[in-house]
């Protein structure tokens, strides 16, 4: 189910980078998935009516050559309805290399998306948060008072 996908990482290859003033934009876009009728096997997948337009997920640069990438798909409205219909979804990934500007010109969009979107950054710090309370809770078990462990 892609509302498991949490994060997504791309990256440039060693040695590899992108002309002058350009930028690799990365893209999503969601369908439904059905079997298909045309193949001999019925359960084979076959893409019907994809979303209306590819959705922006973040971008690199040869400054940024590597980054990960929040979804947000498990509260994404748009797939959450579609997942609805039971019959599966396909994600499509699109990389467009653009001009260095088309990413300053969205740079508010990709700010709140490496913030997490809708509370997910602060649902993560609470986590590790947790974590390392539990952490520090099972390790203080241990102490008898005695200033050693035991």
């Amino acid at each position: 189910s892609p509302s498991s996908v949490t994060d997504i990482v791309f990256f440039l290859l060693p040695n590899i980078s992108l002309p002058p003033n350009k930028a690799a934009m990365i893209y999503w876009q969601a369908s439904p998935l059905k079997p298909s009728t045309m193949n001999a096997t019925p359960m084979s997948p076959q893409v019907i009516n994809p979303s209306p337009g590819f959705e922006l997920l973040g971008a690199l640069t040869n400054q940024k050559t590597s980054a990960v990438f929040s979804t947000g798909w498990a509260t994404h409205e748009n797939l959450l309805a579609l997942a609805s219909n039971g019959q599966g979804i396909s994600i499509t990934l699109g990389v467009s290399i653009e001009p260095i500007e088309t990413l300053q010109n969205l740079q508010h969009i990709l700010s709140e998306k490496e913030r997490g979107g809708v509370g997910q950054t602060q649902d993560r710090k609470h986590v590790a948060q947790k974590i390392a309370t539990d952490l520090f809770n099972y390790l203080q078990s241990f102490d008898d008072g005695s200033g050693g462990m035991s």
